[in-house]
């Protein structure tokens, strides 16, 4: 199984770039029809960023919403995963997939990079019980004869947690996305990529949440692996 992402979305590859062998991953989601973007409340992001947030939601050229999946794991490993995305890089490498590499950027920010001088660093600005939501900034060169093109984002996953009546629990999630650019770059995206864009977009974020999910989901079904895919 090969999951791949396009690297204009740069900040995607976090999860899109899994260029995995044959992994056991959780089994196909059950998925909701086509719908707008998840809202973000504003008023829990802080003061300092909410402008830069609802720039970028007012501004965006593209923007989508994810499956509503469910699985089952335990919210611990899965919230940690969420706030470690450099730890959740390590894990699917112990699983044997190719990942692109994260690292951490600052005490609340992680940095994305690649050999063609791409760099996008994003930062969780709301964490809450059923919440993150992402902000990210920087550029990225999708190919080495193509331009850079500066993008932003934001990125918002929503979860919810419950139980079966044995106590398995179960983790139920859903992702959108707000991508902003310049109008020169826009026009170059809409020439490169015209109608599809937006089933890229899509899904980016089905693999942004396989990217958290599924290392989730894999220690809940084996967990005597559970400490050799979490060890520092």
């Amino acid at each position: 199984m090969r999951y791949r992402w396009f690297g204009l979305m740069g900040w995607f590859l976090l999860a899109g770039a899994l260029q995995a062998g044959e992994v056991d991953v959780a089994p196909a989601p059950r998925t909701t029809p086509p719908a707008p973007p998840l809202k973000v409340a504003l008023d829990q992001v802080p003061a300092h960023q909410r402008e830069l947030v609802r720039l970028v939601i007012d501004r965006a050229i593209l923007s989508a919403r994810g499956p509503s999946e469910a699985f089952h794991a335990k919210p611990e490993h899965f919230c940690w995963f969420l706030d470690h995305p450099d730890r959740a890089v390590i894990a699917w490498r112990r699983l044997g997939a190719r990942c692109v590499s994260i690292l951490p950027h600052g005490q609340k920010s992680f940095v994305w990079t690649d050999e063609h001088g791409s760099e996008v660093v994003w930062e969780a600005v709301v964490r809450t019980g059923n919440q993150r939501v992402w902000y990210a900034d920087g550029k990225v060169k999708p190919g080495p004869l193509l331009p850079f093109i500066p993008v932003k984002a934001v990125v918002v996953l929503h979860y919810h947690q419950d139980a079966k009546e044995d106590g398995t629990p179960i983790i139920t999630q859903q992702s959108s996305i707000y991508l902003h650019t310049d109008s020169k770059s826009a026009a170059v995206v809409t020439k490169m990529l015209g109608n599809s864009a937006q089933r890229m977009v899509e899904s980016g974020l089905e693999q942004l949440q396989l990217f958290f999910s599924g290392p989730s989901w894999y220690i809940h079904r084996h967990p005597e692996q559970a400490e050799m895919i979490l060890k520092e």
